[in-house]
């Protein structure tokens, strides 16, 4: 009896590491708004990244009623471990929520991020977790890391065609 009791605290114990091994992040959406300005310099954009290194940016400028524009894009391979890295040094994955509470900011721009990740074997029929985040005065170095390189991924080239887009305002 002794030995099944050993048995079966050692089988969960193994089960519980194996999980914190082999989660990974799916998607990380990083979403900016440029906060209350007068509507023709409003501006919001997401970006997303795929684990797969496939990524996209939606992009919505002023009081245009038009969709938003969408550019995709492929990250590196080094940004991709840049980005795994990032979510491991926050802890998400060991269970740890990012610090939400609000910082008394009023007005200005909003930055979140959302990761949801989980372990992608479908054999174990385990739920897919998502974590969100928004960067306040009260974010760790962590997160203010991830929100930065979440920034410095989207290629240049891609900014540019949104700059040369921006609908023109009267002055």
């Amino acid at each position: 009896m002794k030995k099944i009791l050993l048995l079966l605290a050692v089988f969960l114990l193994a089960s519980q590491v194996s999980f914190a091994q082999d989660t990974q992040w799916f998607t990380i959406t990083y979403n900016y708004f440029s906060g209350p300005v007068s509507p023709q310099y409003q501006k919001t954009y997401a970006v997303t990244v795929n684990y797969d290194r496939s990524a996209s940016v939606s992009y919505h400028q002023g009081i245009d009623k038009m969709a938003p524009q969408v550019e995709s894009f492929t990250i590196s391979k080094t940004n991709h471990k840049k980005l795994t890295n990032a979510i491991k040094k926050i802890g998400i994955y060991d269970g740890v929520s990012p610090n939400n509470s609000g910082d008394g900011k009023i007005g200005g721009p909003e930055y979140s991020i959302t990761v949801t990740y989980g372990n992608p074997n479908p054999n174990l029929d385990q739920p897919v977790r998502t974590v969100t985040m928004r960067k306040s005065s009260l974010s760790s170095k962590e997160e203010d890391k991830l929100f930065d390189l979440m920034d410095k991924i989207v290629p240049k080239k891609v900014w540019k065609k949104f700059e040369k887009k921006e609908p023109k305002t009267d002055k």
